[in-house]
């Protein structure tokens, strides 16, 4: 059961409200529709009232029509009010036990010589499944309404109708018991349904609480990158408004220094140092304020410094005045860093103003000193911290950047990585990597390599240099001047800037490279797949320091894309090759036993208390022992190799049904080797279904248990892969979803692909017929082929032989993988029979068919038995002979020709002609097949009908399976149907077979509109 769903089909208290909420708001339409099939269904059964009630029908339609009827359709427009919420439940249980007591009281009614005394009890069966099904009840409610109406029947039954009269000897006491068998079944089937049903419902509920729970943790995420982002934001108006502060008081010690040229010549109490000097800079007076800031008196500054004010400032302003004289009149503002004569170096701003005389010619000099040393400090502390501010923006800036460029590389890393593992070729995997690597670091030297076991060697299967591709080489693995081999074997990356003074750390000498020029920087990567070093992958660089860590990280992650990739094109290729050899093996399969002896399965015989009497040589092979080794050392009993606990049930207390039990075991071999093995126990058993014999085949599933244990921890090393990701900052933390999900998607990727499922697609593609070899044997023809699914059900099949060429529009039962196996079957069968044995009549080839897949699934026309087979369309057209002969089962041909005969076919048989197209000028005649499937039926002893038609030119020819005309869409929702499909041939006959093929698919289309497509569409056209 689902994670948060009791056994009893309840939710905590809150979540179980909400559950039953969004439960109702989701089967009001199916509810209704299950009610009103109910109503039509309990009204139309009302016929066979008048031949099996022929006495008591008066009363049985009162019941009907005027009770039952309109209790349901009470109830169908009671959900569209409000009340039907509250009482949804309850009101469709008390309408279902009206249902099933109206079938009681109708048989109660009846009499004894009506049928209906007897048999109106199965009609209970129809009412219990549509309870507990159609109608959406909940499955404690419609446990209850069905067990209710299965009460009420044994009490009328025994009661009233009296059943039971008469005891073992009693007249109905076998229908009694029939009618309990199979209503109990009805109920049990139903509860079953009703439970999966709402199981099914209350697990839809819970992922979409969780994908909601999801959807608020990213809205979460999101604001907190908002709340980051307004936090830099606040930092750079700060750093503005520091700016703005150190302006302000710029302006303001500007404004001061204006006061003070507006000043006298000052009081000598001033805390400023005054100087008066001459027009040439000498030195008159100076005040007290001089003496505190500089600590000289006049006499003292002549004796030790000199009597000019150039004495004391080195500013160049200064000079400049003393020189040249005042230009413009104005006062001069200068800073100057002093010395005084305790040592002390203090900042000085100076303002200097020249007084003149009433000819405005200067005179005099006054210079006012301030000591700005504080301000001087502060201002370099504000300055200080104006850099660091600035120097915190650019880190931010940048550490802004290399997010956006980690997502951005995140993004181009899935969807390189989706390119990578969506090849099955290792040339295009490499150009993939190499261009993808060269998007985002210098590559101007990219290889990948793939280890060669057998001359141990690594084999480079793709190398490029300045965009040229290099010829092939390798390295020998006991070259130790290689980098490529040092990664290889230490299985370590490696990163260097400046060869070759770093290579030394990993090669003991620096050789020059066997193809092209020497790199400077370089990173290599070991290739690994399921803990198996399979190569290397390698990019270079002329520019010196051109790879840190980040570049690393990047080839890391596609080194794992690449090993994938490249694993499951040595994969591919080994299943094609596999396939390749089945389909050689398959006319031997047929001639081959049971089991043979030298299988490389265990195989062993034993009788029914598991006392092993039997060993083949697989099982030599597998355990070490041969019969009477095995006697001595383990002795001769089953229960001695294997601990299943499955098998010592079985040979306790024997099969149930007489079928094969499968189970795997741990097994120490002879040689104290432990391997998995799977066991099949298969019961031989006697006319009289008693076990005579055991007969047990072992295969070692050692390898796919060490795969499956690979597969986890690479999953694993995913999940180790992500956390480093996760771990580059906070900055990324929104990406988390999108690395789960790549995660999930890999680790999927790698699943399928374990399981061969994946495959499917590619190996069904691969043995339909190509267009090259279609297009050489049709001048004009199509093919519209849509899976509804990955892999189809559906196929088409085409061989040439001399003049004659064979071509089928097959369509096999069920669509997806199962179809896709049966497919593969028809494909191969086909083959057999046509191009190994000769055989060119369609109607024997169609017999050999049914005859082969009956053989082969085991068919034998029991009931409860699969079906499983094919519809099939086959034409053989002799292109001397302009003929074509035809052969279906199920599926017919269409053959339209422009002509103006309403017959335009004289074989002797019947065939049904349909007039279309512009004019009415084309007619389609209809050549339909047999109604019997290649398969078992119960006409399967009876031939195929071989039809002989002569062609003209520029008729045209069509073979389909029912996927198109069976499509529902339109309007109103329903079926394409046959009559619109052929008005459809017609009206597009004018056009060549691919604009047929343009027009069939976009009317497909438009047709089928949002609906899901509900089957394999094959349609093939063919022009002579």
């Amino acid at each position: 059961m689902h994670k948060g769903i009791k056994w009893n089909l309840q939710f905590d208290k809150n979540m179980e409200q909400e559950f039953q909420k969004n439960y109702i708001e989701k089967s009001y339409n199916v509810v209704r529709i299950g009610l009103l099939l109910g109503v039509l269904l309990y009204s139309a059964f009302g016929i066979l009232d008048i031949w099996i009630l022929p006495y008591t029908k008066t009363t049985a339609w009162i019941i009907r029509f005027a009770v039952v009827a309109p209790v349901i359709i009470f109830t169908i427009i009671s959900s569209y009010f409000g009340f039907f919420k509250k009482y949804h439940q309850l009101l469709l249980m008390v309408m279902g036990i009206v249902a099933g007591v109206g079938i009681i009281v109708m048989s109660a009614c009846s009499k004894e010589n009506e049928l209906g005394y007897k048999y109106y009890y199965f009609g209970l069966i129809l009412v219990i499944m549509w309870v507990h099904t159609f109608i959406r009840l909940r499955f404690i409610y419609s446990t209850i309404c069905c067990l209710a109406i299965t009460l009420l029947f044994e009490i009328v039954a025994i009661f009233v109708q009296n059943m039971l009269a008469g005891g073992m000897n009693g007249p109905y006491l076998p229908s009694f018991i029939n009618y309990n068998f199979f209503i109990l079944s009805a109920n049990v089937i139903g509860m079953f349904a009703s439970y999966h049903m709402e199981s099914l419902n209350r697990k839809d509920f819970l992922q979409q609480k969780k994908t909601e729970k999801e959807n608020e943790e990213n809205k979460r995420k999101n604001v907190d990158i908002f709340k980051q982002k307004e936090e830099i934001i606040r930092k750079n108006n700060e750093l503005e408004h520091q700016k703005e502060e150190i302006n302000a008081q710029a302006e303001q010690l500007a404004h001061a220094n204006k006061e003070l040229e507006q000043l006298s010549i000052v009081a000598k109490k001033t805390d400023n140092a005054i100087l008066i000097a001459d027009i040439n800079g000498h030195i008159e007076w100076v005040n007290e304020g001089f003496v505190r800031l500089y600590g000289y008196n006049l006499d003292q500054l002549f004796l030790f410094k000199g009597n000019n004010i150039l004495n004391i400032s080195k500013s160049e302003l200064l000079k400049d005045v003393i020189q040249n004289g005042f230009k413009g009149r104005d006062a001069i503002i200068y800073e100057t860093l002093t010395l005084t004569k305790f040592g002390d170096k203090i900042w000085i701003q100076t303002t200097l103003t020249p007084v003149l005389n009433e000819k405005k010619e200067v005179v005099k000099l006054v210079a006012i000193d301030s000591n700005i040393h504080d301000m001087k400090l502060a201002e370099a502390e504000i300055l200080n911290q104006k850099e660091e501010i600035i120097q915190k923006s650019e880190e931010l800036k940048k550490q802004n950047e290399i997010v956006e460029h980690s997502i951005q590389n995140m993004e181009i890393l899935n969807h390189i990585g989706q390119s990578i593992l969506s090849s099955f070729v290792a040339e295009k995997i490499a150009d993939t990597v190499y261009h993808s690597i060269n998007s985002m670091m210098d590559a101007a030297i990219f290889v990948i390599a793939v280890y060669n076991e057998e001359k141990n060697r690594l084999d480079v299967i793709s190398s490029k240099e300045k965009e040229e591709t290099l010829p092939f080489f390798s390295w020998d693995m006991n070259d130790d001047c290689r980098l490529a081999v040092w990664c290889f074997k230490n299985n370590k990356e490696v990163l260097i800037n400046n060869y070759p003074d770093d290579a030394l750390q990993y090669i003991k000498e620096i050789h020059p490279p066997i193809i092209g020029e020497i790199s400077t920087s370089v990173i290599y990567y070991p290739l690994c797949v399921k803990a198996k070093k399979i190569g290397v992958i390698g990019v270079q660089s002329f520019k010196k320091n051109a790879y840190n860590e980040y570049h690393l990280n990047i080839i890391k992650n596609l080194a794992l894309y690449v090993s994938i990739a490249l694993d499951n094109a040595n994969a591919y290729q080994q299943i094609i090759e596999q396939k390749e050899h089945i389909e050689k093996a398959n006319a031997e399969l047929e001639k081959l036993s049971i089991v043979a002896s030298k299988t490389d399965n265990a195989v062993f015989v034993a009788d029914p208390k598991g006392n092993i009497e039997w060993v083949n040589e697989g099982f030599t092979r597998i355990y070490g022992y041969n019969l009477n080794q095995l006697n001595i050392f383990l002795g001769n009993n089953l229960l001695n190799i294997s601990s299943s606990p499955v098998l010592k049930d079985v040979i306790q207390n024997g099969f149930k049904d007489g079928d094969a039990i499968i189970y795997e075991n741990l097994i120490t071999t002879k040689f104290g080797e432990k391997i998995w093995v799977q066991t099949t126990l298969t019961p031989i058993l006697d006319r009289n279904k008693n076990v005579i014999k055991l007969v047990a085949i072992d295969s070692n599933i050692h390898k796919r248990k060490l795969a499956e244990e690979e597969i986890l921890r690479q999953k694993d090393e995913l999940e180790t892969q992500r956390d480093f990701v996760m771990r580059q900052g906070d900055k990324i933390a929104s990406q988390n979803v999108k690395i789960k999900q790549q995660r999930d998607l890999v680790v999927k990727q790698k699943k399928e692909i374990t399981d061969s499922i994946q495959y499917a697609k590619r190996i069904q593609t691969a043995i339909l017929p190509q267009r090259e070899q279609l297009e050489f044997i049709f001048k004009d023809y199509f093919v519209l082929f849509k899976p509804k699914d990955i892999v189809s059900g559906d196929f088409y099949w085409v061989h040439e032989m001399a003049n004659l060429v064979f071509f089928a529009a097959v369509d096999c039962t069920g669509h997806g993988v199962p179809g896709a196996f049966m497919s593969m079957l028809g494909i191969s069968y086909l083959n057999e029979i046509v191009i190994e044995k000769g055989i060119t009549k369609p109607d024997e080839i169609l017999l050999r068919l049914r005859s082969v897949v009956i053989n082969t699934l085991h068919q034998t026309g029991q009931v409860g038995e699969n079906k499983d087979g094919m519809d099939i369309a086959l034409c053989v057209l002799d292109k001397k002979k302009m003929q074509v002969q035809y052969a279906g089962a199920n599926n017919p041909l269409y053959i339209i020709r422009k002509t103006s005969k309403l017959h335009p076919f004289k074989d002797g048989q019947s065939h049904h002609v349909h007039v279309g197209g512009k004019d009415g000028a084309y007619i389609l005649t209809e050549i339909k097949g047999d109604k019997m499937p290649i398969g078992v039926h119960i006409k399967d002893t009876l031939p195929y009908t071989n039809h002989t038609l002569q062609l003209q030119n520029n008729d045209a020819l069509y073979i389909f399976s029912d996927g198109y005309v069976d499509q529902f869409g339109g309007e109103i929702h329903k079926k394409f149907l046959s009559k619109r499909f052929r008005d459809f041939l017609m009206m597009i006959q004018p056009l060549s077979l691919p604009e047929q093929k343009e027009l069939l698919t976009k009317e497909f289309e438009d047709w089928k509109g949002s609906l899901e497509q509900i089957d394999d569409v094959l349609v093939m056209g063919v022009k002579v």
